[in-house]
């Protein structure tokens, strides 16, 4: 009985020892390392770009580099074994990257993102001329102002990163911030492999970031549709999320609207970086969506005044619409327009709905403001109206209305200190803008965009991970910002009412202060928190989120969280408060699709919350290249972006292949001796345990 009860144990107990010795020697092998901050997969029609590893992962033997004399020699001379580098930003640009990918033994790339670390001068690695051959200025449209062939946007002669994006690197590159991973690795570096004798073992990394799609978009979404096991297997998934709009006068399909009626106020959401949960967009997103947020609030402030001179019925609307994924070949903006030729915008109509909002098409728009870049490093020297050369030759109606524009804008910032604006040379194209995907259909539509750039930019981090609060000056900013919502309040107003306003409008720069709080330095902000429910502030996150426009949060009313926060801002500012509703109530009419309400926590500190009602509401933002089923189109983005499993990254001792041979070896007589021991113990189980045999009665 003894003897099958100590099997039993042993039979039970084996597997629970073996997962804790299991964990402890993993613990004890290898140490975790800081892996949220990845470059991940994309593609587009044509090909794959960004990086992946192997399935198992990618392993080697670790390199710290910390000078370009260190860099020249390890590319120069490479070693003879699999490695990986680990390098302070300083050194991560094109050229290293370049000379590190042609060497056959490199498995990955550590860069070390530190605080100490002095800021770059310039790092954009967008290509030069973005969105190329996207928009209005395609070889089949207009070839003259193709490419860029006019003037490259984004070539600035210190950019170092250019392109970095759109190559295929074909390894995990990670970003390390955690200053005590980057000690740990340092110290690892230093301790096994730094030396002119190398002995094994020696300080590696395995990093894995396994990317499921490969090639391009119309291979991975044809494999989409395979099934596996009954399942469908899924590899990539289309950039795709919601454009967030809202007009100054609400609309109702009972009422058609005016052709040439509608004055669309635009800016972008969404920005990019290589690498996941980093794309601050800070000058390049931030500064027109925070001066769009703030016009609209100083339209809504004016509404009555404009109601007191039009009547309750105006002629004329605004129209503003944030448009999201403008980065990756204009796919908010292009499927705008679509659905605009499709007559199901801003909502498909149904008869049995009572109220809807009004479809708008291209012919309802009377011009185009667009708000892109405005951080000028000196405000007082010039903003630049862009206007399109080719429109404005082709029809003296547009440019008539052109002109008209720019003399409304100029004029405004007259009456404002220290702001300049002027208009952009006639014969240079728009720069990347929303406007050229309308213009692309319909050229008729006059318009400007406003930027803080003539020839090319001035934002040196355009799309980067360093266009951040760090790289840009928001002390004076806020005031810029604030002059300029004034300027494009006062156009507005003259262009819906044909009356300049008498007294400029007001601009809260506190609001214009807090709105770049929220979206360059803390999530947590005042106004997160006033827009947040009432059960959800606590929940808000310090780090700013992301402009990455993502993948489908699915429905109609899931978003990403910068998106969310972007809509119930917006309907904040512009919307009224109804106060006879409470949290339960503070629901839409089934038969209203015209006014939205949300509940939200509010201004005032005691108060349990309010119930805001307004016309803001999303528009979906994916290509028309996936609503066509037409993934090579070269007409429209066909950007996707790769599922992937868990990434993760550890360092750890790797032994050299005698060890290796010896721990074999060993391994295999303890084995033996392991076999021959319970061979022993079984056979002489009777005399060991002293078992008697049992005696019949």
């Amino acid at each position: 009985m003894i003897k099958y009860t100590v099997f039993s144990l042993i039979f039970f107990a084996g597997p629970f020892i073996k997962g804790a010795l299991a964990d402890r020697t993993s613990l004890k092998i290898y140490e975790d390392i800081q892996s949220d901050i990845f470059c991940f997969r994309r593609l587009n029609a044509t090909h794959q770009i960004g990086c992946s590893s192997h399935k198992s992962g990618n392993v080697g033997v670790l390199y710290v580099l910390d000078t370009d004399e260190e860099f020249e020699n390890i590319t120069s001379s490479p070693p003879p074994m699999p490695f990986v580098v680990a390098m302070p930003i300083t050194l991560f640009n094109m050229r290293n990257m370049k000379k590190i990918k042609l060497s056959e033994k490199i498995r990955g790339v550590l860069i070390f993102k530190s605080r100490k670390l002095p800021p770059v001068k310039s790092f954009s690695p967008d290509q030069s001329c973005p969105n190329r051959n996207y928009g209005f200025y395609t070889e089949k449209m207009n070839q003259q102002y193709a490419a860029c062939n006019k003037t490259e946007w984004n070539r600035l002669p210190e950019n170092e990163a250019l392109g970095m994006m759109f190559e295929d690197w074909g390894m995990p590159i990670f970003i390390i911030t955690n200053e005590s991973n980057i000690q740990s690795i340092r110290n690892c570096f230093e301790k096994f492999n730094n030396g002119t004798m190398k002995d094994w073992p020696l300080c590696s990394v395995q990093m894995t970031s396994v990317m499921l799609a490969a090639k391009d978009s119309n291979t991975c979404m044809r494999r989409n549709k395979l099934v596996a096991n009954l399942n469908e297997v899924k590899t990539c998934d289309p950039l795709s999320d919601k454009n967030i709009l809202t007009s100054l006068f609400p609309t109702n399909k009972s009422e058609e609207i005016r052709n040439k009626s509608v004055i669309i106020v635009g800016a972008r959401l969404d920005a990019f970086s290589m690498f996941d949960k980093l794309a601050p967009g800070a000058h390049s997103t931030v500064t027109g969506l925070v001066t769009l947020l703030t016009v609209a609030k100083n339209m809504a402030d004016l509404r009555e005044e404009i109601l007191k001179k039009k009547g309750p019925s105006p002629d004329r609307n605004v129209l503003f619409i944030i448009f999201n994924g403008e980065a990756f070949d204009y796919i908010g903006s292009s499927r705008v327009v679509f659905d605009m030729q499709k007559g199901v915008f801003p909502v498909r109509l149904f008869d049995g709905i009572r109220d809807q909002p009004a479809l708008i098409d291209l012919n309802h728009i009377s011009h185009f403001i667009e708000l892109s870049q405005l951080a000028p490093e000196d405000p007082s020297v010039s903003l630049w109206l862009h206007s399109d050369p080719v429109s404005v030759k082709k029809s003296d109606a547009v440019a008539k209305e052109v002109k008209r524009i720019v003399n409304l804008f100029q004029n405004e910032a007259e009456k404002v200190k220290n702001l300049k604006i002027s208009e952009a040379p006639p014969d240079l194209p728009l720069p990347p803008a929303s406007f050229q995907s309308f213009l692309r259909q319909d050229s008729s539509i006059p318009g400007i965009v406003l930027a803080d750039h003539d020839e090319k930019f001035i934002n040196k981090f355009y799309n980067s991970i360093f266009d951040s609060n760090e790289t840009l000056d928001t002390t004076a900013l806020k005031d810029t910002l604030a002059h300029i919502a004034i300027v494009v309040s006062g156009s507005l107003y003259e262009l819906l009412t044909d009356e300049k306003l008498e007294t400029p409008v007001k601009t809260d720069i506190d609001l214009v202060d807090g709105l770049l709080e929220c979206y360059l330095r803390n999530a947590s902000c005042g106004l997160f928190r006033q827009i947040a429910d009432p059960l959800m502030t606590e929940r808000l996150r310090v780090e700013p989120y992301p402009m990455y426009v993502s993948v489908d949060s699915g429905g109609h009313t899931k978003a990403n969280a910068i998106t969310l926060y972007t809509r119930y801002l917006l309907a904040y500012l512009t919307g009224i408060g109804v106060p006879d509703r409470d949290r339960k109530n503070c629901t839409g009419d089934s038969q209203n699709q015209i006014y939205h309400y949300d509940w939200m926590a509010g201004s005032e500190p005691n108060a349990s919350g309010i119930c805001i009602k307004s016309t803001v509401m999303y528009s979906m933002a994916q290509s028309p290249a996936y609503v066509l089923n037409d993934w090579k189109s070269s007409e429209y983005s066909t950007w996707t972006e790769s599922v992937w499993l868990e990434t993760s990254a550890r360092i750890f001792l790797q032994p050299g292949k005698t060890q290796e041979a010896i721990t074999l070896i060993t391994g295999i007589i303890i084995f033996f001796i392991s076999i021959s021991s319970v061979y022993f113990v079984n056979e002489r189980s009777s005399i060991i345990f002293n078992t008697k045999p049992l005696v019949g009665c």
